[in-house]
This record gives structure tokens, C-alpha cells and sequence, in this order.
């Protein structure tokens, strides 16, 4: 009697795995260990008259205790963007706040400086100028041991401010 009440559990729960397995394929060995952010525009942004810099708007939550930042890529074609070396493009690692919920994030792209602004929920900024029809992608940077390493790409968009 002890061994029915007893292996019922065990029963159930090869079943269930059973199912999950077979049903389940989008399951990995290794774990993602950032979440891939989404971009949502790149915009100029107006300081006191002036378009001083270009802020990209991205969705992101990171929480993982190794993640330290995002690395922007910039290519004059999508292809070019796609075949880009994860160890090019510009780090994004002295952040502000950490996205930490999902939320909307701004990234600030300016050419002389790397303050960032303190409106809206600015992470970081980076030194460096985007050119009308760029396209852009960003992708999480990880820490581990002793180097960085980049996460899965977000999405790809252009630049193409209003004139």
C-alpha cells in the first residue's frame, strides 16, 4: 500500500517530463545569460536650439549580475552590420542606471563628450557621432572571468532623421 501512495509522485513526475520534453524545443544546455534588447528609434535630440546628439531608444532588462553594458555597431548596410566582429564597435560600460526593469532605455550618442543627460532613463552616452542612413545594432556585453564577451544581437534600424 506504502509503495502505490509513494510512487504515484514519482510516476507523475517522469510523465510530465516526458511530455515537456517531447512537446518543449525551445529549451537549451546553456542558458542565455543577458536578454537581447530591442531598438525602438534613433532620434536627434535639441539642446538649448542646437542638434547636438542623436539618442537611440531602446526596450531592455538586464539583471543578471555579470551583465556591464551594451556595445553599439554601426555599418552603412545591413550586411555589413550582420558581418561585423563581436570586438568592434563602441562600449557602452560606464552606466548610469542599470536596466534592471523592462523598460525603455536612451542611449546617448554624442561627439565630444560622454556626460550623460539627466532626463528620461539615460544608461549611458557614448563619444562618437551617428551619420544620416547608418544602421545600428547593440548587443549585451557580459563579463566573464577575465574578458567581456557580447550576447546575442538586438535588432537592426537606420538612421534617418527628419530634415
Amino acid at each position: 500500500m506504502h509503495f502505490i501512495i509513494l510512487g504515484f509522485p514519482v510516476v507523475c513526475s517522469i510523465l510530465l517530463a516526458t511530455f515537456l520534453l517531447e512537446r518543449c524545443n525551445y529549451y537549451s544546455i546553456q542558458g542565455q545569460r543577458a536578454n537581447i534588447p530591442i531598438l525602438i528609434s534613433v532620434e536627434e535630440e535639441t539642446i538649448e536650439d542646437k542638434k547636438e546628439c542623436c539618442i537611440i531608444i531602446l526596450r531592455a532588462e538586464n539583471r543578471e549580475a555579470d551583465f556591464r553594458g551594451y556595445r553599439l555597431y554601426r555599418a552603412d548596410s545591413e550586411e555589413d552590420l550582420i558581418m561585423a566582429e563581436p570586438e568592434q564597435g563602441a562600449d557602452c560600460t560606464n552606466l548610469l542606471l542599470s536596466p534592471n526593469r523592462p523598460d525603455e532605455y536612451i542611449i546617448e550618442a554624442k561627439g565630444s563628450e560622454t556626460v550623460v543627460g539627466t532626463t528620461g532613463n539615460r544608461i549611458c552616452a557614448l563619444e562618437l557621432v551617428l551619420m544620416r542612413g547608418e544602421f545600428i545594432m547593440i548587443r549585451p556585453l557580459i563579463q566573464n572571468s577575465e574578458k567581456l564577451e557580447t550576447g546575442l544581437p538586438s535588432n537592426i534600424i537606420r538612421f534617418q532623421p527628419e530634415s
